[in-house]
């Protein structure tokens, strides 16, 4: 139970990967805040899961969204100990087929949402005395990947994002 009585919050948390974290996190002891636009997977995986578990709809490229989410989870759990930031879009397409509004789709949701969903945890995580944020990557962000320009630069964003986050907010 190496997160009983933690309290976290998964985003893109309804299906596929984010589904899994959110199981294991239950399994492990912790209650789940599941975050996701798809509100039918989501309330479908809370009730399966029980009262480890709660479902919001969000929209992580919202700030106002993510300060409500916050409220939300600290009102019915009482905190918030870690941020899973899962949620993520792909799209494929090569460099010169790809629109710029489809490349700053992919950044809005990959990289803006992990920024704005650890900024609008800082505060409650500092308060509670600490926590831990998890920034779900890929190896596209270790590599250039054919076909996948918008979804690679986001994820080395991404990448960036936790390094930078780790020095400001790693006391």
């Amino acid at each position: 139970m190496l997160l009983d009585g933690k309290v976290a919050i998964v985003t893109g948390g309804a299906r596929g990967t984010g589904a899994a974290i959110v199981r294991r996190f239950i399994a492990q002891g912790a209650t789940v805040a599941v975050a996701d636009v798809r509100v039918d997977e989501g309330h479908a995986l809370v009730a399966e899961l029980g009262p480890q578990a709660s479902f919001h709809e969000c929209d992580i490229t919202d700030e106002a969204a993510w300060t409500r989410l916050v409220q939300e989870a600290v009102q019915l759990h009482g905190r918030v100990d870690v941020l899973v930031n899962n949620a993520a879009v792909l799209h494929m397409g090569g460099l010169e087929h790809t629109h710029a509004a489809d490349f700053r789709r992919v950044l809005d949701v990959n990289t803006v949402g992990a920024f704005l969903g650890t900024k609008a945890v800082a505060r409650v995580m500092r308060a509670n005395g600490g926590g831990s944020i998890v920034n779900i990557a890929s190896i596209g962000a270790l590599l250039g990947m054919n076909g996948l320009s918008a979804y690679t630069t986001s994820k080395w964003a991404l990448r960036g994002l936790t390094k930078a986050t780790a020095v400001e907010l790693g006391r």
